[in-house]
């Protein structure tokens, strides 16, 4: 099933990619237009259809956080694993305002091709 990119309800389960400013271990990639490192395997392991606190405690848990959606826009986790390129991944972008999902949602992203 193809996900759209869009805001999506905090509870709602969707794959988790971490960022960070450094290269926290070897799954960390950078890529040539970015300013962060990025890893889709989190202690080892891809992380599937996990709600975005989950998503958040996951990556804290390693010292990195969410990636933004101008970060996964920019393609700076594109190609680290997992398969999650074509895959809705949390993001630390909040939701518009002016949505009435904006409370209680995040942005969800894809790695553009």
């Amino acid at each position: 099933m193809f996900e759209e990119e869009k805001e999506y309800p905090v509870d709602s389960e969707h794959e988790v990619r971490c960022c960070a400013n450094t290269r926290l271990d070897s799954s960390f990639k950078k890529r040539r237009n970015c300013s962060v490192w990025a890893s889709s395997r989190i202690d080892g392991s891809c992380l599937y259809e996990l709600n975005h606190s989950e998503a958040e405690a996951a990556c804290s848990s390693i010292g990195a956080r969410l990636c933004t959606a101008l970060e996964l826009k920019k393609n700076c986790a594109r190609g680290t694993g997992c398969g999650f390129d074509n895959n809705i991944i949390w993001t630390s972008t909040p939701g518009s305002p002016n949505d009435s999902l904006s409370e209680d949602s995040k942005i969800g992203s894809i790695d553009e091709k």
